[in-house]
C-alpha cells in the first residue's frame, strides 16, 4: 500500500511541477495572456505564481503535510509538533 501511496504522491507532484516549468519557460506568452486580462503587473506575477506553483509541487513530492506547506509562508508560524 506504501508503494501505490508513493506512486499517487509522485503523478500528484508532477501535475505541479510540469505547470511550474511551463510557467517560467513559456513567460512571455504567459505574461502575455495575463495581461490580456486586465494584470497590471502581468510579468511579475507570471514569475510569482510560477514560483509558488514550484513550490507547492516541491512540498507535494517531498511529502511536506499541508500544515508544513501553509506554514511556509508566514516566519510567524512555528513547525508543527509529529
Amino acid at each position: 500500500m506504501d508503494v501505490l501511496v508513493l506512486i499517487g504522491r509522485i503523478l500528484f507532484a508532477s501535475l505541479f511541477l510540469l505547470s511550474a516549468v511551463n510557467h517560467l519557460t513559456r513567460t512571455a506568452m504567459t505574461a502575455a495572456y495575463t495581461k490580456s486580462k486586465g494584470v497590471p503587473a502581468a510579468v511579475p506575477a507570471t514569475i510569482g505564481s510560477g514560483l509558488l506553483i514550484l513550490a507547492g509541487g516541491l512540498s507535494a513530492a517531498l511529502g511536506s503535510g499541508r500544515i508544513r506547506g501553509r506554514c511556509c509562508w508566514r516566519p510567524s508560524c512555528s513547525p508543527p509538533r509529529c
